[in-house]
């Protein structure tokens, strides 16, 4: 038995599993609570299902470590009702080739850095 199905607490936020010893889930733990690798694990998974069920975007909230090349890293290039709202990142967002269709909100986002273009 993993931590996840020792802590049957739900986030807060979204109702999925609690994230071991959080209150939170994986997406909407703290930087601390979580490492890089579990995080974009489940971000894939997440963003696997988003596409399976023809699902909008939502990311509120979310706690994202580390750079995120949502091309490369997710094959993500359009993003349909995108809802970044209140999320923070300790790393570099890349959209570099994203279009942003049916609205993307961005409202009390903190990045670290965001990339949007080929830099030198």
């Amino acid at each position: 038995m993993n931590k996840e199905e020792k802590n049957p607490a739900k986030c807060p936020f979204c109702g999925r599993p609690a994230h071991k010893e959080s209150k939170y889930c994986i997406f909407h733990a703290s930087a601390e609570e979580k490492t890089e690798e579990e995080f974009k694990n489940a971000l894939k998974k997440y963003i696997e299902e988003i596409k399976k069920d023809d699902k909008a975007y939502d990311f509120e909230r979310f706690i994202f470590i580390g750079d995120i090349d949502f091309n490369k890293d997710l094959n993500i290039t359009i993003f349909e009702n995108a809802n970044f709202r209140k999320t923070t990142s300790n790393g570099c967002a890349n959209f570099k080739g994203a279009t942003f269709e049916a609205g993307a909100y961005f409202t009390w986002c903190t990045f670290i850095g965001i990339r949007t273009v080929d830099t030198p």
